[in-house]
């Protein structure tokens, strides 16, 4: 008895050291179901990778996923139909467009024309889009052939941002001022955002919040002249509910943190906590102290630190990172975390200009953050996408992705020669967007691609990879 137990035990033993067949590569290599690893990686496994664009101008400006796991972009396509499909015209069409696709992204399932630009969209839990653009605001129903209401707050003037809760309820950012309206689209209130600048907006139905970020300037005392970043929460009325940074030049100056600071991209992740990315001209800067209070320093597990990447040292003026997860109603800061790019070692490791153009979180918790880099993020030269080199730099878009606690870059891939969109995640599924330099003749990688090289530059790039 005791022999058999023990061979048992052998064999338990050795069916543990077995490497695992993940359920992805079992399944139909037609279906491209690739999936990126759940460890660091130098290889971005994507379903496709491809342009998107015609003999005009062709950028993506905005992406989101929706529920049934369709893929959702928004941008420009000037006189170009993606998969030769009849667009349905919406506000008397134009050059704007929401463009829907399959899971994977092997198919065109919709294109959908309206306003001159759409600047940005985001999908409801229950399918709806929000867009915006020159237009104003409006919400389509989720095949997007029919607008459900559709508001622009000001004659004549473009909404540059806009969002959805799962409420229904939109909030909509034009030219310094936020705009809120219930699921039918009735206008609810508005209210000046305060500031020299207004970035993004965002909405929380679970506690019925608007965020807004943006700079103010503040010249004088100890740092001269100094941009202050802020982030800020309101109920749908307008109320403010709490303020982070947003502190005065005294304040910053009396302890050296004369570095300028701005907010750029906030959202609310899959996971329901409040994500924001901001940027700051160095490291003596205001984002090393707890955003509700200047005098207390961040630390621990609420600022990480892991490497030369994410620690502000050896660094002049340059733009750099800092990105963090808030809880929605009461503005604390769980987490954050700087990111710099760096110049070779050739050149002294010296820390260079990045910068945040879209940030998000998939269910995990895990970051999603994308924009510009200069040179040169970590292992830049190494990265691939799906074996293939990504191409020398000349300057890059990037995608990163974070373990939830920060501790971990899963993913940090370049795309050179191009301008940033966006970025988007849910249930597995994760789409970036861009638009290749009109400048640049190195070609992108592409995977299974609707379209293998572009047609006339500036052209529309996307990559979907799908999450275990």
């Amino acid at each position: 008895m005791k022999s058999m137990v023990r061979i048992l035990r052998w064999q338990i033993a050795c069916l543990a050291t077995l490497p695992l067949i993940p359920y992805s590569l079992q399944s139909s290599i037609a279906e491209t179901k690739l999936l990126a690893a759940a460890v660091p990686t130098n290889n971005l496994q994507v379903s496709t990778a491809t342009y998107l664009g015609g003999a005009g101008e062709d950028r993506v400006t905005a992406t989101d996923v929706a529920p049934d796991k369709t893929v959702v972009l928004g941008g420009t396509w000037k006189g170009f139909n993606p998969g030769n499909l009849t667009p349905i015209n919406l506000l008397a069409g134009g050059d704007g467009a929401v463009i829907r696709l399959n899971t994977s992204g092997s198919q065109v399932i919709s294109v959908t024309r309206l306003g001159s630009t759409i600047n940005d969209l985001e999908v409801s839990n229950d399918g709806k889009i929000a867009v915006c653009g020159d237009f104003g605001v409006a919400v389509l129903n989720p095949q997007a052939n029919q607008i459900i209401w559709q508001k622009q707050p000001v004659a004549g003037r473009a909404v540059s941002r806009c969002s959805i809760g799962n409420d229904g309820a939109v909030a909509a950012l034009s030219e310094g001022f936020v705009y809120t309206y219930d699921n039918t689209g009735k206008a609810i209130a508005n209210w000046k955002v305060g500031g020299n600048q207004q970035n993004d907006v965002a909405i929380d139905g679970a506690s019925g919040s608007v965020f807004t970020t943006g700079f103010k300037q503040d010249d004088g005392y100890k740092c001269s002249q100094l941009q202050i970043a802020f982030l800020n929460s309101y109920n749908y009325s307008g109320q403010l509910k709490w303020q982070r940074f947003n502190w005065n030049k005294t304040q910053a100056g009396d302890l050296s943190l004369c570095a300028d600071t701005r907010g750029q991209r906030i959202s609310m992740g899959r996971d329901g906590k409040l994500y924001f990315a901001g940027e700051s001209s160095g490291g003596n800067t205001i984002y090393q102290r707890d955003p509700g209070n200047i005098t207390q320093q961040l630390g621990g597990d609420r600022l990480i630190s892991t490497d030369a990447y994410n620690t502000p040292y050896n660094t002049s003026s340059n733009w750099i990172i800092w990105y963090g997860r808030f809880t929605p109603s009461t503005g604390t800061l769980e987490r954050s975390q700087f990111l710099l790019a760096r110049l070779p070692a050739e050149k002294g490791n010296k820390g260079n200009t990045i910068r945040a153009r879209a940030i998000t979180a998939d269910e995990k918790g895990q970051v999603y953050l994308s924009g510009t880099s200069a040179c040169c993020i970590a292992n830049r030269d190494a990265q691939r996408i799906n074996g293939q080199p990504v191409g020398a730099y000349t300057g890059d878009t990037y995608i990163l992705v974070t373990s939830a606690d920060f501790k971990q870059r899963l993913v940090w891939t370049p795309f050179p020669g191009t301008t940033p969109g966006s970025i988007a995640v849910r249930q597995g599924v994760a789409v970036v967007g861009m638009s290749q330099n009109a400048n640049q003749t190195q070609p992108l990688v592409t995977v299974n691609p609707l379209q293998s090289k572009p047609v006339t530059l500036p052209d529309a790039y996307f990559a979907i990879w799908l999450q275990p």
